[in-house]
C-alpha cells in the first residue's frame, strides 16, 4: 500500500494507491490530477511517482513509480462485487496511518455526481470511507480487488468505488499508457495572497521536498504577516512544550522575518517522520540578530511529522554551525 501525497498550483492533497505491478501504483485519477510532484510512501520507503494513465471518465489513474517498492502486489477479482458481498476497505484516511474497515456492498451499477465528476457503474458500501482513503482498494473475502474508492457520501460513513470491470480494463491498458503531461507550470507561488512571498528552492531530489517546501513557505510566509495562531498550527504538541508558552516563543520571533528557503536535503526516518536540511535567509532587528546582524543566512535541519496528511514541525536545530551575517544589504533587497 502506498500513502500518495501531491503537490499542485493550488496547493496539494493526499490519497491512497495500491501496487497492480512491481512499479506501478493503481489509485483515483482525482487524487493525482493536476498534480506537479507526487511521492509514494511505502512504510519507511518514499519514491517518486508519475501519473502515466488518466482516465477521469471513470476516476481511475496509474502511476508508475520510481523504483521497485517492497510490498504485497494485488490482484484484481475475476468478478464484480454483488450486493451482499463482505468487502474490507484500506487506505490512509485523513493522511493518517494505514487503516482497515469492513463493510458490505450496497447497491450496484449506479450513477453519481461527486465534486463535478459524473461517473457510471459505480457501487456503494456501508464501510467507513474518509478523506485520505480516496485511491484504495476494496477487497473481498479472498484478498482480491473489487473496487477502488472514489467518494465519500452524505450518509454516515458509506461511500462509493468505481467497480471491478472498469479497474481490469485500465490494468490491462497499462501497457499501452504514454506518461500523462505534467501541469502547466505554477505562477510564482503566494504573490496573489501575500505582499512579499518567501521565496522558495527545492535543490533536493527527494520525492517529498516539495511538500516539505510547501509547508516551511507557509510557517514563513506566516510569520512574516504575524499570523501567529497559524504559525503555532504548524508545530506540533510536543514542540509546543519544548519552545514554552505561545508569548514566549513569539516575543522572541517579533522581529523576524524569513526572506528566502532552500530545501537541500531530506531524509526518512520513519513512517511518518522525515527530517530536511535547509538554507534560510531571515531578517531581524540588530537587538534579535546572532552577534546583532540584521540578516542572517541559516542551515538548519528541521524535523517534521505528518499528522492528518500534513506536515508538521517537530524540531530544529543547526546543521553547520552558527548562522552567518548576509554578504551584503543588497543581496537582501535583490531576493
Amino acid at each position: 500500500m502506498a500513502r500518495i501525497a501531491v503537490v499542485t498550483c493550488d496547493g496539494g492533497g493526499t490519497g491512497s494507491g495500491f501496487l497492480v505491478a512491481p512499479d506501478t501504483v493503481m489509485t483515483a485519477a482525482h487524487v493525482v490530477e493536476g498534480a506537479t510532484t507526487v511521492s509514494l510512501r511505502f512504510g519507511a520507503e518514499v519514491f517518486a511517482g508519475e501519473p502515466v494513465l488518466m482516465d477521469t471518465e471513470n476516476d481511475l489513474a496509474l502511476v508508475r513509480v520510481d523504483g521497485q517498492p517492497a510490498g504485497h502486489r494485488f490482484a484484481i477479482a475475476e468478478e464484480p462485487a454483488v450486493v451482499g458481498e463482505d468487502v474490507a476497505i484500506l487506505g490512509y484516511p485523513e493522511g493518517r496511518p494505514l487503516g482497515m474497515t469492513q463493510g458490505a456492498v450496497t447497491s450496484v451499477d449506479l450513477r453519481i455526481n461527486a465534486e463535478d465528476r459524473d461517473l457510471r457503474g459505480v457501487f456503494r458500501t456501508d464501510s467507513a470511507i474518509n478523506p485520505g482513503n480516496s485511491g484504495g482498494p476494496v477487497l473481498n473475502k479472498s484478498g482480491d480487488v473489487v473496487g477502488v474508492v472514489s467518494a465519500g457520501s452524505d450518509g454516515p460513513g458509506d461511500g462509493y468505488a468505481v467497480s471491478q470491470p472498469r479497474i481490469a480494463a485500465v490494468v490491462a491498458a497499462q501497457a499501452d499508457s504514454a506518461v500523462v503531461p505534467p501541469a502547466e507550470e505554477c505562477e510564482a507561488s503566494g504573490e496573489e495572497r501575500w505582499d512579499d512571498p518567501v521565496q522558495v528552492s527545492v535543490t533536493s531530489t527527494h520525492p517529498e521536498a516539495p511538500s516539505i517546501a510547501q509547508t516551511l513557505q507557509l510557517y514563513g510566509q506566516a510569520l512574516n504577516e504575524r499570523y501567529n495562531d497559524l504559525v503555532w498550527y504548524l508545530l506540533t504538541p510536543s514542540m509546543h512544550e519544548r519552545v514554552g508558552d505561545y508569548d514566549t516563543y513569539f516575543e522572541g520571533l517579533s522581529t523576524s522575518s524569513w526572506i528566502s528557503v532552500d530545501v537541500l536535503e531530506v531524509e526518512v526516518l520513519d513512517e511518518v517522520t522525515d527530517e530536511a536540511t535547509v538554507a534560510l535567509r531571515t531578517t531581524q532587528t540588530a537587538e534579535y540578530g546572532p552577534d546583532g546582524a540584521t540578516c542572517s543566512d541559516w542551515v538548519i535541519t528541521y524535523t517534521l511529522v505528518l499528522d492528518a496528511g500534513e506536515w508538521q514541525i517537530d524540531g530544529a536545530r543547526l546543521a553547520d554551525g552558527p548562522p552567518l551575517p548576509c554578504p551584503d544589504e543588497e543581496s537582501v533587497e535583490d531576493l
